[in-house]
């Protein structure tokens, strides 16, 4: 991969970039994010995948298993860890979240911040999936005081010689109710791309992985499957969920989470969770509105990253040649 810059500066703020890959080549238009600097490590190999994405997209044969092909191996290895500054342990920091703010743990909590930042969450989640016409997710108790959601995620691959990846999954509840909500272990299931999956403890080889989201490392060691979610009164609680053993690939299947809660068995979609937390939106712009502006006000991962990839591969379609990435200062 080449990559035309200009020394530690190599992009202006909205930077030109030209990109050859696998004997491609083609420009990309990128707005670099709020708040970073562009001398900046982190933002350097940020936006040197965003462009790579962006042109691989964009400049190749504009046919879905062409940009495909192209895309996979760079979203199969997207890792945002990688593009960043040297991750924190989450070994003994686990419970904070990539900012240093204190997080949720199985057992819950009822701190008012995190409170509040789950619920903020969670609407943003019901408003994005409703503004695409989808089903929000529905939510249990009497006066429908019970929610969740999946707030974190990753994609990972662990065994190289047989290219075996795993999803980590963070489930997030709010209870507003006056009592103590549970969820089993047991009643954990995932779908994946048609194929089920229970929790189960995390064994073998796999143990001695992990995986990074934001600048906070996760090994997988500390990652072990709760028996009990337990969900306070007037509180919050997460925990991380650990798929492995999944078939190599290097896009993103459809995922189901399915679970029971007091009565009811709620079974969420991962993909248009995780794309509500993005917050990506797209508009067509010029006079043909032959310019595409995928603007993202949350927070990127390597699951919801194949969100971007499958506007991109639309694009094509449409014989839509220009786009532009950008970052809400939100994001």
């Amino acid at each position: 991969m080449l990559i035309d810059g200009r020394g530690d500066n190599w992009l202006s703020r909205n930077g030109l970039c030209r990109i050859e890959f696998g004997g491609i080549e083609g420009v990309a238009l990128v707005v670099c994010p709020a708040g970073l600097e562009l001398g900046s490590t982190m933002l350097r190999r940020w936006l040197s995948i965003t462009v790579l994405v962006v042109s691989i997209c964009l400049c190749g044969e504009p046919t879905r298993a062409g940009v495909a092909e192209r895309v996979g191996f760079c979203l199969s290895n997207l890792t945002l860890g990688q593009f960043g500054r040297s991750p924190r342990s989450g070994g003994l920091e686990r419970n904070r979240s990539p900012d240093g703010e204190q997080l949720a743990v199985p057992e819950g909590t009822v701190e008012p911040k995190e409170v509040q930042q789950f619920w903020k969450l969670h609407d943003q989640v019901r408003q994005t999936l409703a503004q695409r016409g989808l089903a929000a997710p529905m939510m249990a108790g009497r006066d429908g005081d019970i929610a969740w959601t999946i707030d974190r995620a990753a994609v990972a691959s662990y065994d190289f010689n047989n290219a075996s990846r795993y999803f980590a999954l963070r489930l997030a509840v709010g209870n507003r109710s006056s009592q103590v909500v549970a969820i089993s272990r047991a009643s954990v299931v995932a779908e994946i791309d048609g194929e089920k999956y229970p929790l189960k403890p995390i064994e073998g080889r796999l143990v001695n992985h992990g995986f990074t989201t934001g600048d906070v490392y996760h090994p997988l060691a500390s990652c072990q499957p709760f028996e009990e979610l337990k969900i306070p009164s007037k509180g919050v609680a997460n925990a991380w969920m650990i798929f492995p053993d999944l078939a190599p690939g290097t896009t993103v299947p459809p995922v189901k989470l399915q679970f029971q809660l007091k009565d009811a068995v709620v079974a969420l979609d991962v993909r248009e969770h995780q794309r509500a937390v993005l917050d990506l939106n797209v508009e067509r712009l010029g006079p043909r509105q032959g310019l595409a502006v995928l603007t993202i006000g949350g927070v990127i991962n390597s699951l919801n990253a194949q969100s971007i990839v499958d506007e991109l591969e639309a694009l094509v379609t449409q014989q839509i040649v220009r786009a532009v990435i950008r970052w809400k200062p939100s994001a």
